[in-house]
């Protein structure tokens, strides 16, 4: 099997029927163009996703990588039942190799530089630096949001006069872009938590009735350039919360709105970050069945999502997910929440720690 990516213009008919001529048989995957579902356009437009060439015990793979939002590059998944039609044996030999590209879903990666090599008297164009291109095949797995269920969501329960919730979808855009820049910068992986995962699971936007952003990492992930990092790009540490090695939380604060950074642990199958009340010491512990990282696209920014994005929501938000709330309580509102102890008197002052933010006015 070889494989290789183009852009789609570069597929033309000419170069196809001269495959055929050289004794290819060739099959075509075409699939939804992603760019423009958040636009509700009513009429399906189809892109090509994958070509494949076969020339006796040869697959040549085409992949169409396409860049969205002029910041990554996204390729589609491989849709057998378009090629088991003419190619059923094909289908049966490839359809569950995992090095093809597609069979494992939608690909996210980032934008890349390219570089001119010669192999063989060939001119081939290669990912300027390889290695870190062949890094993110693992971890590219991609899913899509789901702007239908969005649009029905969004038409049940808001009107168009929502200026309120407008503005701090506005402002909460700018905090969520320079947080996850910092993150990005670190090379931290993390990814949307709480309230703002369920913005996107259920809305594909900010909820407009949110207090915050919330990210999520892994403890591990944890950096001791973090908070200098984050204080440097104007996001300013308002909360510290636990300490590593127990319920550790941060906050920062942008422009009056508030990013919240929950760290989570591993125990057994399961996942948990922890809580803090500051007036009586006690703990709180989430609790998530374990899940992987995938890659979204979430108010024009390629960031993560849990995979398994149902079982997150529905740990933390309940059955009723899909019903807008605007009353929630912190402590005993989500399914997931268990007392986890209290913190002894003695350990407050590091433990809980609240910082006062003095805004300079300009001269």
């Amino acid at each position: 099997m070889i494989w290789s990516w183009l852009a789609s213009c570069l597929i033309s008919r000419n170069f196809l029927e001269g495959a055929k001529e050289a004794g290819f048989s060739h099959f075509e995957v075409i699939g939804r163009d992603p760019r423009v579902l958040p636009m509700r356009i009513s009429k399906r437009h189809d892109i090509p996703y994958h070509h494949f060439f076969v020339y006796k015990d040869y697959l040549i793979q085409l992949v169409i990588f396409y860049l969205r939002n002029d910041s990554y590059f996204w390729h589609g998944k491989i849709d057998w039942s378009q090629v088991s039609q003419t190619g059923s044996w094909m289908t049966k030999q490839w359809s569950h190799d995992q090095k093809l590209y597609g069979n494992r879903g939608e690909g996210a990666y980032d934008k890349m530089e390219f570089a001119e090599v010669k192999v063989d008297n060939v001119y081939f164009m290669v990912p300027k630096y390889p290695k870190k291109f062949l890094n993110q095949i693992q971890h590219s797995t991609f899913l899509e949001c789901n702007y239908e269920r969005a649009a029905k969501f969004v038409t049940r329960h808001y009107d168009d006069g929502d200026v309120v919730g407008e503005r701090f979808r506005s402002n909460a855009k700018d905090i969520l872009i320079a947080g996850a820049a910092v993150l990005d910068e670190l090379g931290i992986p993390f990814w949307l938590s709480s309230g703002t995962c369920l913005s996107w699971f259920r809305e594909c936007r900010i909820i407009g009735h949110s207090l915050d952003v919330d990210f999520g990492m892994k403890i591990e992930d944890y950096s001791v350039r973090l908070i200098p990092a984050m204080e440097m790009a104007g996001l300013m540490l308002v909360h510290q919360f636990g300490k590593r090695s127990d319920s550790y939380e941060l906050s920062f604060v942008k422009d009056q709105l508030k990013l919240d950074i929950f760290f989570f642990y591993e125990e057994g199958n399961t996942l948990w970050n922890g809580g803090s009340d500051t007036s009586t010491g006690e703990k709180y512990k989430y609790i998530f069945p374990w899940f992987d990282l995938c890659w979204t696209e979430f108010i024009g920014i390629k960031v993560r999502v849990p995979c398994q994005t149902l079982s997150y929501v529905e740990a933390n938000y309940g059955k009723s997910w899909n019903t807008k709330v605007t009353s929630w309580n912190w402590k005993s509102s989500p399914p997931n929440v268990i007392p986890n102890g209290q913190w002894p008197k003695e350990e407050w002052p590091e433990v809980m720690q609240v910082f006062e933010i003095i805004e300079v006015e300009e001269s």
